[in-house]
């Protein structure tokens, strides 16, 4: 007897029948609108220009120096106490905004109110001059003894003249 033979069984593979992708409908195409996107306002601005401020009143300024700083009042470096912006301020704020490009949180602060910049204004004029002919003569080697006494005698009448107390201590000979 023959001994049986073993076959495996043929295994058929069955493909799988391709079927086309349903058709997408594409929309027609819509025209693009070109418009602004909707942006709220910003409730309150945050800095100024220089032309802005200018035409700003005094009430107008110190509220708006007020809410973008956070300060209502100011210590003066001459007068060593806090002082209200809208009494003792407006003109050395006013004089800031003008020079360091505007009102903004990071504007350096001014340091003297409005008496000490007027007092300073009046002087400066006078007393500037001389204190400049004073320093040159007492730094110069080649300035005599006369010259320079000469000099320090200018800048005391000149201080005097403008009620200011000269201070021997600043300029003297050596």
């Amino acid at each position: 007897m023959s001994s049986p033979s073993f076959e495996a069984p043929l295994i058929i593979k069955r493909k799988k029948p391709v079927v086309a992708p349903a058709p997408v409908e594409v929309p027609a195409a819509e025209p693009i609108k070109r418009t602004r996107p909707k942006v709220a306002p910003p409730a309150e601005r945050m800095s100024y220009k220089p032309y802005e401020i200018e035409a700003m009143d005094d009430d107008e300024l110190a509220l708006v120096f007020e809410r973008i700083t956070g300060c209502d009042t100011l210590s003066c470096t001459h007068c060593k106490g806090y002082r209200p912006i809208k009494a003792c301020w407006m003109t050395s704020i006013r004089r800031k905004c003008m020079k360091s490009g505007g009102l903004s949180p990071e504007m350096a602060l001014p340091k003297t109110c409005d008496n000490q910049t007027r007092s300073n204004d009046k002087n400066n004029k006078i007393y500037n001059p001389v204190n400049n002919a004073a320093y040159r003569a007492l730094a110069s080697p080649t300035a005599t003894h006369e010259e320079k006494q000469a000099a320090i005698q200018a800048r005391i009448e000149g201080l005097k003249a403008v009620g200011v107390t000269p201070r021997p201590h600043l300029y003297k000979l050596k």
